[in-house]
C-alpha cells in the first residue's frame, strides 16, 4: 500500500515518548507559553489525538481534517494511501474512504458500530444499518456535455442517449471493469436485470462509444471537443467547469419516462471507526466530518453532494433531496461487480 503521512502532530503511539521529553525540560515552559488550550495540560492535549487513513484526494481531505482538528481541539495525523484496504491494515482510528468501506473487503467484525447523533435522512443504501460505515458526501455519475458541439435543445438527459444513433462515435464512458463506472454498471445490473443491462451496453458498443481509461480521461475528451458528451463523475466535471472549458453538467435520468432509466448513480464516501481502538476522540472527529459545516465545504470546494438534507450547495451541485437516484446497497449489491466481470471483460474486448 502506498502511504504518505501528514504529521500535524505526534500520533498517540508516540505519546509516552513525547510526555517524557516534555517532562525532561519543556512541560512547564510549554504551559507558560500557552501551547495547550486554556485549562488543558500539554499531555492531555497529546492524548486527544486521532490517526486517520484516507484515500480521498489530499487536496479535498486535508483542509476538512485540519479544520476539524482545530475546531475540536484534536491532534490529527493523516495517512494517505491509494490501495484497497484489508483487515491487516487497520492501524488507524478512523477510515475516510472514497467508496463505501465494504468495497475494501473489510469484515464488519473489524469495525465498531458508530451511529451519528442526528438522523441525516439517509437512504439505507447510503449507510450501513449496523453502523459499520456512514456515508459522508457523494460523487454522482453525470453527463458532461461540450456546449460548442451540442446545442441546448439537443442536450442529452439520460445515459440511454449514449447509444442514440445521432451521437454515433461521439460519446465516451470510462472502463466498466473498475472504478465508479464498474459500480454504476453493477447498479444497472441490479436495477434492470442482466438482460436489459447487457442490451444497453451492446447498444453503446454498436454506437461506437469510446472506452476511456478513467472518468478524468472522459472529462478531458469532452473538454477538448474530441467528443460531444460522456459519462464521468462530478469531481472531474467540476474541474472542467473551473478550468473554463465550454462544458455543461447534466444529472441524468431525473425525469421518469417510458424509457425506464433508474436515476442518477451516487457513490458516497464513507466514515468508519476501528474496533479494538476505543478512542472517544475518534467519535468526536467523525461527528465533525459529518457536520453540516464540513459537508458545506465539500460541496463548495470539491462539488461533493452533501448527504445531510438541507445543507446549502452551490448552483452546480444538486442537493441529495432534489435527485432521483438509483437504489444500490453498497454492503450487499456490490457483489454484482465481481459477478458480472467475465461478461464485461468480453464486452470491453
Amino acid at each position: 500500500m502506498k502511504k504518505q503521512r501528514q504529521n500535524q502532530c505526534p500520533p498517540r503511539q508516540r505519546a509516552a515518548e513525547a510526555i517524557f521529553r516534555w517532562l525532561a525540560g519543556g512541560l512547564l515552559l510549554a504551559s507558560a507559553l500557552g501551547c495547550a488550550p486554556p485549562g488543558e495540560a500539554p499531555f492531555e492535549q497529546l492524548l486527544r489525538s486521532v490517526v486517520v487513513y484516507s484515500d480521498v484526494e489530499r487536496e479535498i481531505a486535508e483542509p476538512i481534517l485540519s479544520a476539524c482538528g482545530d475546531t475540536e481541539r484534536l491532534t490529527v495525523e493523516t495517512v494517505f494511501g491509494d490501495e484497497p484496504l484489508s483487515n491487516d491494515d487497520l492501524e488507524f482510528d478512523v477510515l475516510w474512504t472514497e467508496v463505501p468501506v465494504p468495497l475494501h473487503s473489510l469484515s464488519r467484525s473489524s469495525l465498531r458500530p458508530y451511529a451519528p447523533a442526528e438522523d441525516f435522512n439517509l437512504s439505507r443504501t447510503l449507510r450501513d444499518l449496523n453502523g459499520s460505515w456512514t456515508g459522508l458526501a457523494a460523487r454522482a455519475q453525470v453527463l458532461l456535455v461540450n456546449t460548442d458541439l451540442v446545442p441546448d435543445a439537443e442536450r442529452p438527459t439520460s445515459i440511454l442517449d449514449l447509444g442514440a444513433p445521432q451521437w454515433s462515435g461521439q460519446t465516451a464512458i470510462a472502463s466498466p471493469l473498475e472504478g465508479p463506472t464498474a459500480l454504476h454498471v453493477a447498479a444497472l445490473f441490479t436495477a434492470w436485470g442482466q438482460g436489459r443491462t447487457e442490451a444497453f451496453l451492446d447498444d453503446l458498443k454498436t454506437n461506437g462509444v469510446q472506452i476511456a481509461d478513467s472518468n478524468q480521461a472522459v472529462a478531458q475528451l469532452v473538454a477538448d471537443g474530441e467528443i460531444a458528451f460522456g459519462l464521468t463523475d462530478t469531481d472531474h466535471a467540476h474541474r472542467a467547469l473551473e478550468a473554463g472549458h465550454p462544458v455543461a453538467v447534466i444529472y441524468p435520468d431525473q425525469v421518469k419516462s417510458e424509457r425506464g432509466a433508474p436515476g442518477a448513480f451516487v457513490i458516497p464516501t464513507s466514515i468508519s471507526l476501528i474496533r479494538g481502538r476505543p478512542n472517544p476522540s475518534a467519535d468526536q472527529l467523525a461527528a465533525c466530518l459529518l457536520s453540516p459545516e464540513s459537508q458545506r465545504k465539500l460541496a463548495k470546494n470539491a462539488a461533493r453532494i452533501p448527504l445531510r438534507w438541507g445543507v446549502e450547495t452551490p448552483p452546480h451541485v444538486k442537493p441529495l433531496e432534489s435527485l432521483s437516484i438509483i437504489e444500490f446497497d453498497f454492503t450487499d449489491d456490490a457483489k454484482a461487480v465481481e459477478k458480472n466481470l467475465p461478461w464485461l471483460r468480453h464486452w470491453a474486448g
